[in-house]
């Protein structure tokens, strides 16, 4: 089977891991992917390195011509509000340009499933266009993946998205959600019906550690100078609704004599005025000296994690599943977690611990617990490493192989 993978994406991030462990587990070895992605999208190096070795793997490159992208440079010129609603208005038409394109980078080849892959939805519209264009061309299995959650339509735009929304149910084979929040946002908030087209949920699988792995690894504490204290850390893009400042005004709150032993280690890029709005929140509170900003850190994330004391998802709205917790549960990294989107699925007071989002006071509580009680922190990560041996990396694989092959 020579499947496509259609990816429109601008950041890095947990579409590029789906992905690479799908392809990593697949059960049929003869089976080909080549995968159709935006030349300027940031995780692609990642990409072309994790499959380098995969030899019935192709990777093609094209223009990224979204809507989002050239309207976004365009504004940065021109602050005309006539300007900004003629763009916002060209829409329609710039989805039509990537139905063109799509159809163009797919009919080349004698492809037998597409696999589309979207962050939340819309999202990606190129990949939206990409499902219909496998329909016009014939293609037989065409699946739509969503790995976040679902927007309700743009004010003014809501006869062309509820359009295309019909159109996704009826140029789709299969729609997929990876995670029951995710599913339960495509149905609240867009214009799908059940009766036309199913969304089967299958999860975000998560990889076993490979203790063979050569990439470049790092001493977290030794190259920024904490040892001897309890390191508490969010990895991740830094954004704002990823909630850092939440664990930073919390970690403040705590009493000074822990916060002489504990440090947090914030881990990974991002956007830069809202890393500058951290520092000085940092800086107003007093607590900058324990606070570290690591940038982006190359290497294994599981072996980055696994220098934590404890992993931290602070995410303030919605998560479509939580790559980064599951794989410190596998590890058995005692876990930290806001109870929004689909965390609350696989985390439970059992296995984890879980708070309100954007509650400084409950994180406060939280940290303060971990120093008091690591016994029950750590008995908590002994059973997280049991219960997400279900979410594994291969039955995720194994559940979309049989979906091309059966149904």
């Amino acid at each position: 089977m020579k499947i496509a993978v259609y990816l429109e994406l601008s950041e890095a991030g947990g579409v590029d891991s789906h992905l690479i462990n799908i392809i990593r587990y697949w059960p049929e070895p003869n089976d080909r992917f080549e995968i159709l992605c935006n030349s300027n999208h940031k995780g692609l190096k990642r990409i072309e390195a994790e499959t380098k070795k995969c030899p019935n793997v192709i990777i093609k490159k094209y223009k990224y011509i979204a809507f989002s992208y050239y309207s976004g440079r365009i504004k940065k010129y021109f602050s005309n509000p006539i300007i900004r609603i003629i763009l916002y208005l060209l829409l329609p038409f710039s989805v039509f340009l990537q139905l063109l394109q799509a159809i163009r980078l797919l009919r080349k080849n004698d492809y037998d499933a597409l696999l589309a892959y979207n962050g939340g939805y819309p999202a990606g519209w190129g990949v939206l266009a990409s499902i219909i264009a496998a329909r016009i061309i014939k293609i037989k299995k065409r699946v739509l993946i969503v790995a976040h959650a679902a927007a309700k339509p743009l004010l003014f735009h809501g006869y062309f998205e509820r359009i295309m929304d019909e159109m996704i149910s009826y140029c789709s084979t299969n729609m997929v959600a990876i995670s029951f929040a995710t599913r339960e946002s495509l149905l609240r908030n867009r214009c799908f019906n059940l009766i036309k087209r199913s969304i089967r949920v299958i999860y975000c699988g998560v990889s076993k550690p490979d203790n063979n792995q050569a990439a470049e690894k790092i001493d977290i504490k030794d190259k920024f100078n904490l040892k001897n204290r309890v390191a508490v850390g969010i990895v991740g893009r830094i954004e704002r609704y990823k909630g850092h400042e939440d664990l930073i005004i919390g970690y403040s709150k705590i009493p000074q004599e822990l916060r002489s032993k504990m440090s947090l280690v914030l881990i990974g890029a991002g956007n830069e005025i809202e890393i500058e709005r951290l520092k000085a929140i940092a800086q107003r509170l007093n607590i900058s000296e324990s606070i570290v900003f690591t940038g982006y850190l190359p290497g294994d994330s599981y072996d980055i994690i696994s220098q934590l004391d404890m992993l931290a998802v602070m995410t303030k709205d919605f998560e479509g599943f939580g790559l980064t917790l599951a794989e410190a549960m596998v590890i058995g990294v005692p876990v930290l977690a806001t109870k929004v989107g689909a965390i609350p699925e696989f985390v439970t007071p059992e296995n984890g611990y879980l708070i309100l989002p954007e509650s400084p006071e409950s994180v406060a509580e939280a940290l303060i617990d971990f120093m008091s009680n690591k016994d029950q922190w750590l008995i908590r990560a002994q059973k997280a490493q049991v219960t997400i041996q279900k979410f594994s990396a291969q039955k995720a694989s194994e559940e979309f192989n049989n979906m091309f092959k059966y149904y």
